[in-house]
């Protein structure tokens, strides 16, 4: 109903299982002002096993925002003149809809996704389509071909921001919504990519491309050690969800209609 909720008199946060670390990758928009894509990984050192929950953006947050500003992916630009950059209100919202607030957090830009796709020698995605835009204001120049594709880190960003050809011939077929999960598909599989093998005597040139690229509150030590950790688990063992719920338009507290995402309960608990 918009009222605000405290959280910490409602919750108990359990009791902490060793071996056993959370944290949160929010992927940003080109202003960086909100996450385009969201996500919780749960580490298991001792099990080895890493599960991903991906957040959609629509999430309707209980706070007293009211229209688009009550999405989950506002909260990061919320209370910041819209510069983006406000962890402690995405780690409120996370901890209100799962009921913990993950340990660590990072944030990536497109640059930082570059970095991150040359530290591991580029990465390979089947393009939906041909793929033809150029923006000299922006200096963006996209030219990539429909099918599977080596990418290095500059495509990769051309594939992420792009949105429709040139002549408009080429789009997708539901706007940004569709543009965006396109971003969180492939964000998913360049996870997985990273996190192979053979890229462990890599490991160091990813955690430092990370480490310089991104906003995150893990010392380049603790990345260097989680991902020696990541890099023991086998693929099979990573696995990647969706917060499962359902889509309805709601005004949120305005005249508008928006559309908005909401969660099952029961089956996110499980």
């Amino acid at each position: 109903n918009g009222d605000k909720v405290d959280v910490s008199s409602l919750l108990n946060s359990g009791t902490r299982i060793d071996d056993v670390f959370t944290f949160v990758v929010g992927a940003v928009d080109e202003d960086e002002t909100r996450t385009d894509a969201l996500m919780v990984a749960t580490m298991d050192t001792k099990d080895k096993t890493i599960n991903v929950m991906n957040i959609p953006r629509d999430t309707m947050c209980n706070n007293t925002a009211t229209g688009a500003s009550k999405k989950i992916n506002a909260a990061y630009g919320m209370d910041t003149g819209g510069k983006g950059g406000n962890i402690e209100q995405m780690g409120k919202e996370i901890e209100r809809l799962m009921g913990f607030r993950p340990d660590k957090y990072v944030i990536v830009n497109f640059d930082g996704i570059a970095a991150i796709v040359d530290a591991i020698g580029g990465v390979d995605y089947d393009v939906p389509f041909d793929m033809k835009y150029d923006d000299p204001s922006q200096n963006l120049h996209i030219d990539l071909k429909k099918g599977q594709q080596h990418l290095d880190g500059k495509q990769t960003v051309g594939f992420l921001r792009w949105r429709h050809n040139n002549d408009y011939t080429v789009q997708y077929t539901n706007g940004d919504e569709g543009r965006v999960e396109n971003q969180q598909k492939f964000l998913k599989s360049l996870a997985g990519q990273v996190l192979q093998i053979k890229n462990v005597t890599k490991i160091r040139s990813i955690a430092e491309a990370v480490f310089k690229n991104v906003k995150t509150d893990f010392s380049a030590g603790e990345l260097l050690w989680m991902g020696m950790q990541a890099m023991q688990i086998d693929n099979s063992s990573i696995q990647f969800f969706t917060l499962p719920g359902y889509g309805k338009m709601s005004t949120a507290g305005t005249s508008v209609q928006y559309s908005f995402f909401f969660p099952y309960y029961d089956q996110t608990l499980e």
